[in-house]
């Protein structure tokens, strides 16, 4: 400790390093092991009132960490640059703010992705929800009781209203993420307890959830609703309203179809013919595609009238550069990307407000629509699919990771029946025939 040029206040030593030599922190660390280790808590004098807040620095090579007990705990491998546990709780999460920031920023566009500003925002909630503490304290109660505050429903911030249940497992899960990277990241002297992973994450189930359950549980347009879209739909706003009758792909589908990805007019090989059980022509045409959430292949055959949306936008797509099969398919106006994220780093809105907007048109002409959101679109897809077919086909129809729920090795020992799913699709374009009479004799023309 001779190495500090210590004033006799070992309690404000923190604000000292900012000025100290590196060899300077290496000694002082070095010395906190030898007193730790000789059994020697490093507290201040026995006249002071204060203990020695946590020493913060640079990670140091993983040859100088060491086994460093703290109480109440069972030993655990952290460096002796490692914050030590009197750190407070907000003080770490707001580290963590920094790390995800860090983790998810975007060299691109020089942005935190939409994704990443999410979970930043979901910290400053927990932040709010959450009293500061040491992170010493958090043992297995302490961890199961702030659990447990989100399992609970709590109100949302000066209001007496209940959160959702699906907030609360947001958050939750958020939770969870931020104690797994306080845990990992050698900056702290905190290890998760081992019965962490054995906590209970179930969220309560309030009387006012089963209140809107009915024979209808997942809104979904009905036929009327969808032939009053397609009537005042413009050429893009029909194009969305197909891609998402015709495949289910939700905005994040739409925004990231490449060129490639489109099969005009192109019969499968025999070979695939048998293997899907369906014998396609040269006058069908297709989207082969891998779900960028789910990582799953998926095949959909397409309408006639959707092959004319698509059509639609390669022309448009062909007036900016960079045409080509690696080329992003559905672009707006300017030709820019629909996920390209705002100036201040925000999602793109632009689908779910070109759907916004066709809602409210119809609404003005006294039309009876109700106000669904674009992703319902994709659900009317599906629940039309399983209308037909049966939810084995809707799980593959919308590329789910494990389409038969009690079987999660369907996928390792048979090839998913996209030619069922075919089938289905032809099934349900059938029955969406008054919907496409709708859009006239020129459906991808703009109207004044």
């Amino acid at each position: 400790m001779e190495a500090i040029d210590d004033n006799g206040q070992l309690a404000t030593i923190d604000t000292l390093l900012d000025n100290v030599e590196p060899a300077k922190i290496l000694a002082m660390r070095e010395s906190e092991r030898v007193l730790v280790a000789a059994g020697i808590p490093l507290t201040a004098s026995q006249t002071g009132s204060s203990t020695v807040q946590p020493f913060v620095g640079d990670e140091v090579p993983a040859s100088e960490r060491h086994q460093s007990p703290r109480p109440g705990a069972t030993s655990c491998v952290k460096p002796p640059g490692a914050i030590a546990t009197a750190v407070s709780l907000h003080q770490a999460m707001k580290q963590y703010q920094e790390y995800l920031e860090r983790e998810f920023h975007r060299p691109e566009t020089n942005q935190i992705s939409p994704w990443g500003k999410t979970q930043v925002k979901q910290v400053d909630t927990l932040i709010q929800h959450h009293g500061d503490r040491s992170i010493g304290e958090l043992d297995a109660s302490e961890i199961n009781e702030l659990i447990g505050y989100w399992r609970r429903r709590p109100c949302k911030l000066r209001t007496t209203t209940p959160m959702t249940a699906k907030s609360c497992k947001n958050y939750l899960s958020a939770l969870t993420r931020f104690l797994k990277w306080l845990d990992t990241s050698s900056r702290f002297d905190w290890t998760k307890p081992i019965a962490f992973g054995d906590m209970d994450t179930r969220i309560r189930r309030l009387a006012v959830d089963h209140a809107r359950k009915s024979l209808e549980q997942v809104d979904t347009f009905s036929l009327d609703e969808l032939k009053l879209l397609m009537r005042y739909g413009q050429p893009f706003d029909r194009l969305l309203l197909l891609l998402g009758l015709n495949c289910g792909f939700g905005r994040a589908e739409i925004a990231s179809i490449l060129v490639g990805e489109v099969h005009l007019f192109s019969a499968h090989s025999p070979r695939h013919q048998e293997i899907l059980d369906f014998k396609s022509t040269a006058e069908d045409s297709f989207i082969k595609r891998v779900r960028r959430k789910s990582g799953v292949y998926g095949e959909h055959i397409l309408f006639p009238l959707t092959v004319k949306g698509i059509q639609w936008a390669m022309k448009r797509r062909k007036a900016f550069p960079g045409y080509g099969d690696h080329a992003v398919l559905v672009v707006n106006k300017a030709g820019t990307a629909l996920d390209q994220p705002t100036k201040a780093g925000n999602a793109n809105q632009m689908i779910p407000n070109h759907f916004d907007r066709l809602i409210k048109r119809i609404q003005v002409d006294s039309h009876d629509i109700r106000p669904l959101s674009f992703g319902k679109l994709r659900k009317t897809g599906s629940q039309l699919i399983k209308r037909f077919s049966d939810g084995e086909i809707m799980g593959v129809f919308d590329c789910h990771g494990q389409p038969v729920k009690s079987d999660a090795l369907t996928d390792a020992y048979s090839n998913r029946p996209f030619g069922r799913v075919f089938t289905a699709i032809r099934d349900v374009q059938e029955y969406l025939q008054p919907v496409f009479k709708e859009a006239g004799e020129t459906p991808f023309i703009s109207r004044s």
